[in-house]
């Protein structure tokens, strides 16, 4: 599943990184190095070189797990650890203060996903950006209900396979 074209860069860049692991297919898009310099390269702006040091590949998915346990259910532990790692420093982007690495490369890429969070902290939309509360699926996504009350990333899929489960255990012959 993709991340919506229409959303803002700072939350399309926090939800693609999030789910650079997918639960339900069991993949993980950052489980090499090769794998984050690729990605890295495509959504934030990651180095040409492709080179991701050790301790980058670390930070990464260090940030990627405390990031996702922030969504999932608000547990800072650790969070702060891994973003003040990182390269980040306040400046003047397109005429206004705003978040930015400080270093190029996967560093600074990197440090882009983090920035990403913080703004959508500052701009209001972290609170909608919630992760499927299917086990089986844990696919963040970008609540757009007027109440910000859904809980599943797709009513279709996610939603009706819980409530068709729901359904069936209660109806089991006793």
């Amino acid at each position: 599943m993709a991340v919506d074209p229409t959303l803002r860069p700072p939350v399309a860049l926090v939800l693609s990184a999030a789910n650079s692991i997918d639960v339900e297919a069991g993949t993980d898009l950052w489980a090499t190095a090769a794998g984050l310099a690729g990605w890295l390269r495509e959504h934030a702006d990651g180095p040409a070189s492709g080179r991701v040091s050790t301790q980058e590949f670390e930070a990464a998915r260090l940030l990627r797990d405390r990031l996702r346990a922030l969504i999932a259910d608000g547990d800072e532990t650790g969070f702060d650890a891994a973003a003040r790692a990182l390269p980040i420093k306040v400046a003047v982007v397109e005429g206004v203060p705003a978040l930015a690495p400080v270093a190029d490369g996967a560093g600074g890429a990197i440090a882009r996903i983090a920035a990403a969070a913080a703004t959508a902290a500052l701009d209001g939309s972290w609170d909608r950006i919630k992760l499927c509360a299917a086990d089986d699926c844990r696919w963040a996504f970008y609540d757009e209900s007027r109440n910000h009350s859904r809980t599943w990333c797709s009513m279709r899929v996610c939603g009706n396979r819980t409530k068709t489960r729901v359904y069936r255990a209660r109806h089991q012959p006793a």
